[in-house]
């Protein structure tokens, strides 16, 4: 016969047959009341993945487009139209007017 291991309230262990599960009872030394648990549902790898769901549903992230380029002026390396100063030469490069970025 099986057995399962439970407190009362007052800290006594017990042990009760898995027949008695679901059932409440006495404790034998103090006479509170005691539930025998019902057994845990196990849980299976096939669970789980019915849980998370399939991969394929999940989106794919946007995808983001470099900011446009353009030339330094002294080294000719391409940098951003959003910075300055040239990061390979530290040329000044200035800000691209507004007007300039509507042509090209």
């Amino acid at each position: 016969m099986e057995f399962v291991h439970v407190e009362c309230s007052a800290g006594h262990r017990l042990k009760a047959g898995t027949h008695l599960r679901g059932r409440t009872l006495a404790c034998p030394k103090c006479r509170a009341d005691v539930v025998v648990p019902q057994p845990k549902d196990t849980l299976s790898d096939t669970g789980v993945m019915r849980i998370l769901g399939d991969l394929a549903t999940l989106a794919a992230p946007p995808a983001v487009e470099p900011p446009p380029q353009r030339p330094c002026p002294r080294c000719r390396l391409e940098v951003s139209v959003e910075v300055s100063v040239c990061n390979h030469c530290q040329c000044f490069i200035g800000v691209v007017p507004d007007y300039m970025k509507q042509i090209g």
